[in-house]
């Protein structure tokens, strides 16, 4: 009795074809170009109440925009309870009844000679 052979020996079955590796594939761009990289910003006088309150040392940014919500905000005298609303830096902006917001912009680098020793008491 001859062993029967199944009708798919031999044959690649369920499985994709093998790869021509000969064929090079081309990397140009087929149909729409892409778009060039955006433009860049405008430099802006303008910054969100919420990043100029925190920047003033009174609350953090999500805490600022609890603030903003519930009208505890004044900018140039009007109640704003816009959450993306932009300030100006000559804007004058009142937080929770009154207290003044003033950014903070001081910073000061100075350099100072490799022995000498700075300290906030004064050592005798």
């Amino acid at each position: 009795m001859a062993k029967e052979q199944h009708k798919n020996s031999g044959k690649r079955t369920g499985k994709s074809k093998p790869k021509d590796i000969t064929q090079k594939k081309s990397f140009a761009p087929k149909g729409k170009p892409k778009p060039a990289l955006s433009k860049p910003k405008k430099p802006t006088d303008e910054i969100r109440l919420n990043k100029y309150i925190a920047n003033s040392g009174m609350c953090s940014r999500r805490e600022a925009d609890l603030y903003i919500s519930t009208g505890n905000v004044t900018v140039n005298g009007k109640v704003i309870n816009e959450l993306g609303y932009k300030v100006k830096l000559t804007d004058e902006v009142k937080f929770d009844g009154g207290a003044s917001v003033l950014r903070k912009k001081n910073k000061v680098f100075s350099t100072k000679p490799k022995d000498l020793i700075l300290s906030a008491k004064n050592k005798t």
